[in-house]
């Protein structure tokens, strides 16, 4: 959609794709910070708040900006990679520390029902 009907580069269309995966390496520096740094005296559930509204911020922020159909270098160029960048940190700060919270919430080797086929 952005290459056809937006007429985007390639180059640009898969940079804006490529940013949010290129951050993952952020996760576990935000693993530690929710294990180690609790807020408000909760260690998962601020995180997570957190994470959701940065991964909507910045969805919401880069979706309004690629409809204007940005120049390959312009200041809306930059404003939407800082969007991918907001939505790739809170993609992933939500989705580590969900995971934890599991992790937290299930303790091992208890027994669940099987599901009935």
């Amino acid at each position: 959609v952005m290459v056809v009907e937006l007429g985007l580069p390639v180059i640009l269309a898969g940079l804006f794709l490529a940013i949010p995966l290129l951050i993952s390496p952020v996760r576990i520096w935000l693993g530690h910070l929710s294990d180690a740094y609790p807020l408000g005296g909760r260690r998962r559930e601020p995180y997570l708040i957190v994470g959701a509204l940065l991964a909507g911020v910045g969805v919401a922020l880069s979706v309004a900006l690629v409809v204007r159909t940005p120049p390959l270098f312009s200041p809306t160029t930059a404003l939407v990679l800082l969007g991918l960048l907001l939505y790739g940190i809170g993609r992933n700060l939500t989705g580590n520390t969900f995971q934890a919270l599991l992790t937290d919430r299930f303790a091992a080797g208890v027994a669940r029902s099987r599901a009935v086929n």
